[in-house]
């Protein structure tokens, strides 16, 4: 048996096949020739391709020496803005990886679903459900935001309320601005809203005033004390959202009128538009003070 081994071996083309066979099966241990070859690939590309994408994108590891030589054979492999993930085909991977080691990988495939509406699929919601439970308040938020957007579930807003009145001002700016986006949907946060009219932090004040536009002539009377706000942000916001609610705010009349002998510019700009929009009528001449520095 060895002696014919041996003689098999000594013929030069079953040398070549041999060593045909070493060097393929060496490429085979690396996953972009072998998902090349086999799959699973992606609108033609290998898996790894995209996976490797999101981590360059979010982690920013440096590149290893073999990564010129993939990006020299797939030269778009490194193209990784948001419009490359908006694709259903890509839902796999993304829902994959929200369950990732690496928590800037998982909280970047949240972000591509709240970017991509084709990523907006309903099997990443066990994934998107677990990081409501996490410590940080930017993952639950964006998470939080994620799931509304695919499926309205109100379980989430349990938890953005909960955030809404967090001790550190930061997470209550973070979560009031999330509100906003959420209160279209959703009318039964008007009171938690319109309990921080009057919050310490300006930030949730100013974005307290710009909630109001979705509920309309409801919202007008917490529009009004935005305008007498002692932050100028906050009652441009205010007056800006009055614009916003048009001739339902008609009772705000008199209080931007107030407002457009505001010493703030920008606050009296927005009192001028919010006129026009509630009370449409010939076009008045804005005179405004502008400070040149």
């Amino acid at each position: 048996m060895k002696t014919l081994l041996t003689q098999f071996w000594q013929r030069r083309w079953c040398r070549f096949f041999g060593a045909g066979v070493f060097v393929f099966g060496l490429l085979m241990l690396h996953p972009y020739p072998r998902q090349s070859l086999f799959g699973p690939t992606i609108r033609g590309r290998p898996w790894c391709v995209w996976d490797t994408g999101v981590r360059w994108k979010y982690v920013m590891r440096p590149k290893s020496w073999l990564d010129p030589v993939y990006d020299w054979i797939d030269t778009h492999r490194t193209n990784v803005a948001h419009e490359s993930f908006d694709d259903a085909e890509m839902v796999p991977l993304i829902v994959a990886l929200l369950d990732d080691a690496d928590p800037k990988v998982r909280l970047g495939c949240v972000n591509e679903i709240l970017y991509c509406p084709k990523l907006r699929d309903r099997s990443a919601l066990p994934a998107l459900g677990k990081m409501l439970n996490n410590d940080d308040a930017e993952v639950v938020l964006d998470a939080a935001w994620a799931i509304w957007l695919i499926d309205l579930d109100e379980k989430v807003l349990d938890r953005v309320k909960g955030l809404i009145d967090d001790g550190d001002p930061q997470v209550r700016y973070r979560a009031m601005r999330l509100v906003v986006q959420l209160a279209a949907d959703a009318p039964q946060l008007f009171p938690h809203i319109v309990a921080h009219a009057k919050d310490a932090n300006p930030a949730v004040r100013k974005f307290v005033m710009y909630a109001m536009e979705h509920f309309g002539r409801q919202g007008v009377p917490t529009l009004i004390g935005g305008m007498n706000d002692a932050d100028a942000e906050v009652r441009a916001a205010a007056a800006m959202t009055a614009a916003g609610v048009g001739p339902d705010a008609r009772d705000a009349v008199s209080t931007l009128e107030l407002c457009l002998s505001d010493a703030d510019p920008w606050v009296h700009y927005q009192a001028w538009r919010a006129l026009q929009k509630i009370e449409p009528g010939p076009p008045q001449d804005l005179q405004v003070e502008r400070k040149i520095e």
